[in-house]
């Protein structure tokens, strides 16, 4: 199970429960979503920004922990000086690790009722020996200039990973995974949704291919531990979901001589073709709007801010508007030169960019928030300006 810390409501809260002394209080941050931070930073401070909290981890995964605090004390000089501590401990109540003293919010602050997220986050990762069950992490936040602490407490699960064969799905689950995932991070499942897409033969079609792809590696990129069950899981497929699950394999970089050691002659084959056709650099060149689907991927498995800026600096592609003009047909085409081409594909490209980013700001509020953000903060051209307003308004509409 996983709840949310939402920027607007904590404010709201702190606010309410301040005593007239207006001592420190705070939250704890425990999580799984390696893009905590991004969600937090690049949504603008009136807005609700969605940060899961995790209360079950897998061993060898890395939880992320830090703090949120606010109403602190100035000292004479308008500077605050606050610090967090934690401790973790094991089922049976013994120390199993802390951490003291961590800067949360130290400086000058242009507001102390201003929510403050400590730059300093501390991995927690179980290696694999420690026992399963609840342990309990004990946050106290410190106000060195007001001399007053908070307590926080919270529990974590530590559990076996869940067999894939044990996770089932069907379309509209499969769907919902996918369109919720940057809200609700469960990376133990990824392998049991990749497998289905194969097995339902969505991955046959280069459209759906490439932007699931790009999620599931994004995802396994952040969460190795899902390596051995990925590898092992592999002898146990059918020939075409067994090339489906070489691609990620191989793009993970996972295919050591090792297990190539023991693959058929045809998979031995296909990872030689593989090896000569590097994965696409979705932010490098975009050369075809299936790297459009790929940031696309990219930010459901993350809901980072940053394949979001790339797509925003590619709106620029409106420029390429005359060369489609100039080829009408077919027929025109045919003695366009390779460059021309090109351009025809990334004005295209930009038509279906305008209309992704609009659909999905309506979709998902992050993704506006983010617009938002970028339209206030990043050095963007006239075009880019231009079209971010345009898309803003209308997917405000109805």
């Amino acid at each position: 199970m996983k709840t949310f810390v939402q920027k607007n409501v904590i404010l709201f809260v702190l606010a309410a429960i301040i005593s007239p002394c207006m001592a420190i209080d705070g939250v704890i941050v425990q999580t799984t979503d390696y893009a905590f931070r991004e969600k937090w930073n690049y949504s603008p401070s009136t807005s609700t920004s969605l940060i899961s909290i995790s209360d079950t981890v897998f061993h060898e995964q890395t939880l992320f922990i830090t703090a949120i605090a606010s109403d602190c004390k100035l000292d004479s000089r308008k500077m605050a000086d606050v610090v967090y501590s934690v401790k973790v401990f094991y089922p049976d109540h013994t120390l199993y690790t802390k951490w003291e003293n961590i800067p949360l919010f130290q400086g000058k602050s242009y507001d102390i009722k201003h929510l403050h997220m400590s730059q300093q986050v501390q991995n927690l990762t179980f290696q694999g020996k420690e026992p399963l069950g609840t342990y309990q992490i004990e946050m106290v936040i410190t106000d060195n200039v007001a001399k007053t602490s908070k307590t926080i407490e919270s529990k974590l699960v530590l559990a076996n990973l869940p067999s894939y064969e044990s996770i089932s799905f069907n379309m509209t689950m499969l769907e919902q995974w996918m369109d919720n995932y940057y809200l609700h991070p469960c990376p133990e499942q990824a392998l049991a949704a990749y497998l289905y897409a194969s097995q339902q033969d969505l991955l046959s079609e280069e459209t759906r291919f490439w932007p699931i792809l790009s999620m599931e590696k994004e995802i396994y990129q952040h969460n190795s531990f899902l390596y051995p069950q990925l590898l092992d899981c592999f002898s146990h497929q059918d020939t075409t979901t067994q090339q489906h699950l070489l691609v990620l394999i191989h793009y993970l970089g996972l295919d050591d001589a090792k297990f190539r050691a023991f693959l058929s002659t045809y998979n031995q084959w296909y990872l030689s073709y593989l090896d000569s056709n590097p994965y696409p650099d979705i932010y490098g060149e975009i050369n075809s709007p299936v790297l459009l689907d790929m940031l696309w991927g990219n930010f459901m498995a993350s809901g980072s801010y940053q394949p979001i800026l790339k797509l925003i600096h590619t709106l620029d592609y409106a420029k390429y508007e005359k060369c489609l003009e100039k080829y009408k047909n077919n027929e025109d085409l045919r003695n366009a030169s390779e460059k021309e081409l090109n351009d025809v594909v990334k004005y295209m490209s930009y038509k279906s960019l305008v209309w992704s980013l609009t659909s999905n700001c309506r979709r998902h509020n992050i993704v506006k928030q983010y617009c938002e953000w970028a339209s206030e903060h990043e050095k963007l051209s006239k075009q880019q300006r231009k079209d971010l307003k345009s898309i803003l308004e209308n997917s405000s509409q109805n």
